[in-house]
């Protein structure tokens, strides 16, 4: 009986492995409270961290040779080509809501009058000389050689029919994606029409303009 009772004080060893096990628990929190000052960092001193990060910058490009340099400049020109695009979509974005509020003209669902709708076009500037036609939310990218065609059509010394002739006949030849996608029909299409006008209105005043 007397070894029986000397083995029962052996047993609270358990309970040093939890202490050792709660003790592990803390180290979690520190990186928490870490994360959370270097976010409210960056938010207030936004500014004087982007000049700290660009000296930095600068004094390592020193060290770098011809393919670091070379990664570098193509990762900085993907970045600042993705800020443009998003920035482009949500100019677009808005400029289209702005456009479908002002126009107050009736809406039919359906029937020949459907096609006679007012579009909501707009041209929206992007990087290089390039241009978005905007048409009802949809957009299509015009490099500067095929913004100028469409110009050159739109503000000729020519009759509307004929313009229209010339344009249809431009898109199925350089663009037909813009007839199809953006539904704008045949040479004889209200769509077109509004199309033709609009690029009339906008070159029009920047020829007078010059």
């Amino acid at each position: 009986m007397p070894e029986k009772q000397r083995k029962n004080p052996e047993k609270p060893k358990k309970a040093s492995t939890k202490k050792s096990a709660d003790s592990q628990k803390p180290l979690i929190k520190p990186e928490k409270k870490n994360q959370t000052k270097k976010e409210k960092l960056s938010a207030e001193d936004k500014n004087e961290e982007t000049v700290r990060l660009k000296k930095e910058l600068v004094r390592l490009s020193k060290d770098m040779v011809y393919e670091d340099i070379r990664f570098l400049v193509a990762q900085a020109n993907l970045l600042i080509r993705n800020r443009e695009t998003e920035s482009l979509e949500r100019e677009m974005a808005e400029s289209y809501r702005e456009l479908s509020q002002s126009s107050s003209e009736p809406r039919p669902d359906s029937g020949a009058g459907a096609s006679n709708r007012p579009l909501a076009i707009q041209l929206v500037k992007s990087g290089s000389g390039n241009a978005n036609l905007v048409v009802n939310g949809q957009f299509k990218l015009l490099v500067p050689e095929e913004l100028a065609a469409m110009a050159k059509i739109a503000i000729a010394e020519a009759g509307e029919d004929e313009k229209l002739d010339r344009l249809a006949r431009w898109l199925d030849r350089e663009r037909r994606d813009i007839l199809f996608d953006l539904g704008m029909g045949g040479k004889r299409s209200p769509k077109l029409r509004q199309l033709l006008c609009y690029f009339e209105q906008t070159f029009s005043k920047r020829k007078t303009s010059t």
